[in-house]
């Protein structure tokens, strides 16, 4: 091979050009059938290097190397067979100065054979063992002293080569084709791998910032990616390394600044509308030094000529390195996000995923300065794009005690910029309306979106910064903030009086009562606040039977020193009154609290208690629940005739909610009836006693039914009647205390046993499992009183029901049933048609026959 190289370079030049060929082809032969040792691979390379510059010595232009990409290609595979990291350089060094011969001569390499070229390359340079090294190598037996000097030509030549390279299709393209094989290594946990990477990058952009003829019209994609690596290897703790990093942020600046010239030779302002002033004021007076230690320089110099997606990938390389083991590496982070969010956080993709990803971080974060920078960088943010911003913290505000969701909210409530502006978009979300819209839809009953403003309110409002932010919106977020208490208030466990540690708000009911009390404290109610806490105002708002008088207190108790939000409170209720959630118009409704301002309203929500929607009639019996604690029933007696009846339809009814309002407003209604007006309403108190009784083995109406059911006895004007009926001992059983009551009642009004019968029969095919129950226990306690004032078919139709009910699904129903069927026939058998009985009993067998298969 080396005669051919011998030949080469001894030729004349005009013979040269017609012995290039053959010349290529033989050693290309060679090379392809010996074996390739050390020698023989020396051999090739220099055999090459000699062609080469046998047609240089031609001395014409473009000249075309034959074979040029299978001669690349061979030494790729030596360069490949060198061992990583090895002190034996030689080949390697050699492999690559050919190279950068073989980058003179045309044509210019594939890009794909470039690309494999400079991976392979940069991956045997770079991985080279540090310079350190090779001192304490140099001078031994099998490293020579000059090893050291080698070393370094040879990371000269890589940079020569890519140069090189660089230099046969000098445009934007193979610079990236470059770039994206070097900056991987930028990353290196190894400081001579990043220093050795970092000085080449720099080297290539200072090479196409000298070079006028290189083509910069092409889009460079890797613009945001490298802008983001060199800056954060500006804080290296090699100062080597952050001063070249420093420089190569430099040239690249001088790189877009040459490229947006061109393009301002046009038109005078840059693809977003801007006029670049900052290149003309102080770029070239500080030198290439004026990037090194000024990341807020850098965010100034290259923000405005990042497009979007280049945007996204320098801030999520930043948020990656805010845990950075290194903490000037963390802090520079931090300060590169704050800064490029603060000049081009407008124009970013992906805010979701940016928002999230800082979300993420931030619990990890241990440096102090680096928190306080991502803070920063929340904030800059939201100053460009608040309302985004405040719906993505809001997804991640579901959590209760979120520390790092809640450093969050703090910072923006502490900026002067968003703490104006954020109430409103939370005050949107608290009621389930888009912050952009000012129509008002019906509220979702299944959006997370209340609670989450919730738990933001809640956070922000406990802050002292926030007293100036809601002036003027005070009267709406405490009525929003006392809706979404009402909306939630099932969700606890019913007639619970204690709430949750306030400090800590674990349920998004302890939450908006949290919310409610920072809010009170916030606005300057701090004597109303303590008077509310000492009346369990508080703890009245937590539970569904004491919710509406805790709205009372809590308006009464605000309002009375201090008339400053009264009127507007009110302007803002009468609003809820007209919305389309029924459950807003009862909250609306429920802060009108003086008698006269009461009364208009008593005829609409009796209208809806009467009509035919539950849902409406549920919410409006609610209301009258409270309203009549505070209004005389007498003076609305045609109201109280028409309702009481309907009230009593209700006390079967599915929904439990409606069966619990429907008897306490019962109770209530009768409870404050004068004497003279009771006597009109027994017969419609003695209907209740059968559904009452039934609903004490409910354990949703039990506590309810068992007040109404006092109130009943006592609206009757009997005399003596026994302690054990009026109050019923909670010790006793069930059964005990019904065999007293029918017992009783059964004395008082003989006659209307009969119709009590029916009622009885009617709950035994109840769905409610507790009243089919409670149903066949009174039957059995009123077996005794039947036989005498029943007709037969009455009997039968009892018996009947009771054999049916025996085969219940519930084992214990069905066994009360039996219990109840034995004492029924015990008393009233000989009533009962044989036929039915026989009938009945064959049923049944098949029943039990069906139940066991």
């Amino acid at each position: 091979m080396l005669c051919y190289g011998q030949a080469a370079f001894g030729a004349k030049p005009e013979e040269m050009f017609a012995e290039a060929e053959l010349f290529v082809t033989e050693i290309l032969f060679q090379f392809h059938s010996i074996y390739k040792d050390e020698a023989m691979k020396r051999c090739f390379l220099k055999s090459v290097v000699m062609i080469t510059k046998a047609l240089h010595h031609c001395k014409k232009e473009d000249i075309h190397l034959p074979h040029k990409t299978e001669l690349v290609i061979c030494i790729m595979e030596v360069i490949d067979e060198e061992p990583l990291g090895s002190f034996s350089i030689t080949v390697l060094h050699q492999a690559i100065t050919t190279v950068s011969y073989l980058t003179t001569l045309k044509p210019p390499l594939d890009s794909v054979i470039k690309s494999d070229l400079v991976c392979k390359s940069i991956e045997k340079v770079y991985s080279l063992p540090s310079l350190k090294l090779t001192k304490l190598k140099a001078g031994s037996p099998t490293y020579p002293t000059q090893t050291q000097d080698f070393y370094q030509q040879t990371i000269n030549a890589c940079n020569s080569m890519l140069i090189g390279l660089l230099s046969e299709t000098p445009n934007m393209e193979s610079l990236q084709d470059i770039l994206i094989y070097t900056n991987g290594w930028i990353e290196s946990q190894k400081n001579y791998e990043r220093e050795r990477a970092v000085r080449s990058t720099n080297h290539l952009l200072k090479f196409v910032s000298e070079h006028l003829d290189f083509d910069i019209t092409q889009e460079f994609s890797l613009l945001g990616n490298l802008v983001a690596l060199l800056s954060l290897r500006i804080a290296d703790r090699v100062e080597d390394i952050g001063k070249q990093a420093a420089e190569a942020i430099y040239y690249l600046h001088y790189i877009i600044m040459g490229k947006l010239a061109r393009e301002m030779e046009r038109k005078p302002k840059n693809k977003k509308g801007n006029v670049v002033k900052w290149f003309r004021e102080d770029f070239f007076v500080s030198g290439p030094s004026v990037f090194f230690n000024n990341i807020s320089k850098v965010a100034k110099a290259f923000g405005e000529h990042l497009v979007p997606g280049q945007i996204s990938e320098l801030v999520l390389r930043a948020i990656d390195n805010l845990t950075h083991e290194e903490k000037a590496i963390s802090q520079t982070a931090g300060m590169l996000l704050s800064s490029f969010l603060e000049e081009c956080g407008t124009d970013m993709e992906d805010l979701p995923m940016i928002i999230k990803e800082i979300y993420n971080h931030l619990p990890v974060i241990n440096d102090p300065i680096t928190k306080e920078e991502t803070l920063k960088a929340v904030r800059n943010l939201a100053t460009k794009r608040l309302n985004g911003v405040v719906d993505i913290l809001l997804e991640c505000s579901l959590e209760y005690d979120n520390s790092s969701i809640a450093e969050m909210w703090k910072t923006l409530a502490c900026d002067p910029y968003s703490n104006i502006k954020l109430i409103r978009p939370l005050l949107k979300r608290l009621k389930d309306e888009d912050p952009l819209s000012d129509v008002c839809n019906r509220r979702h009953s299944k959006s997370l979106m209340p609670i989450a403003a919730t738990n933001a309110l809640c956070v922000i409002l406990s802050l002292p910064e926030s007293a100036d932010a809601i002036q003027g919106k005070f009267p709406h977020l405490l009525i929003a903030l006392v809706t979404q208490i009402y909306f939630v208030v099932g969700t606890g466990r019913r007639g619970s009086k204690r709430l949750s540690n306030a400090e800590f708000p674990s349920t998004p009911l302890s939450s908006a009562i949290q919310a409610l009390k920072n809010l009170t404290v916030c606005a300057g109610y701090e004597k109303e606040y303590n008077i509310l806490g000492m009346q369990s105002c508080w703890d009245k708002l937590a539970t569904p039977e004491d919710f509406f008088e805790g709205v009372l207190q809590l308006i009464r108790t605000l309002f009375a020193f201090n008339k400053m939000h009264l009127k507007l409170t009110f302007k803002q209720a009468n609003t809820y009154m007209r919305r389309p959630d029924v459950k807003e118009r009862t909250v609306g409704m429920a802060f009108f609290t003086e008698d006269e301002a009461l009364e208009p309203f008593l005829s609409p929500l009796l209208t809806h208690a009467l009509g035919s929607d539950r849902m409406t009639a549920k919410e409006s019996i609610k209301t009258l629940q409270i309203m009549f604690r505070h209004l005389d029933p007498n003076n609305f007696a045609p109201m109280r005739m028409a309702l009481i009846p309907h009230l009593l339809g209700y006390f079967n009814n599915d929904d439990n909610e409606l069966r619990v309002s429907s008897i306490g407003l019962f109770g209530i209604l009768l409870k404050r009836i004068k004497d003279r007006s009771k006597q009109s309403l027994k017969e419609e108190v003695f209907k209740a006693f059968v559904p009452l009784l039934i609903q004490l083995m409910d354990p949703c109406t039990r506590e309810v039914s068992k007040d109404a059911l006092a109130t009943c006895i006592s609206s009757m004007n009997w005399e003596d009647v026994p302690k054990d009926v009026k109050e019923i001992d909670p010790n006793v059983s069930l059964f005990y205390a019904y065999k007293n009551i029918c017992k009783y009642l059964v004395q008082k009004n003989r006659q209307k046993l009969p119709e009590m019968a029916a009622q009885m029969t009617e709950y035994l095919r109840s769905r409610f499992t507790s009243h089919r129950q409670a149903a066949a226990i009174l039957i059995g306690c009123n077996a005794q009183y039947m036989k005498s004032d029943l007709s037969a078919k009455d009997i039968e139709d009892i018996y009947i029901a009771l054999q049916e009910l025996q085969a219940d699904h519930e084992p214990t129903v069905a066994k009360i049933a039996a219990e109840a069927n034995e004492e029924f026939l015990r008393h009233c058998g000989h009533w009962v048609n044989p036929n039915i009985l026989a009938s009945t009993s064959i049923q049944r067998s098949s029943n039990a026959s069906e139940t066991r298969k």
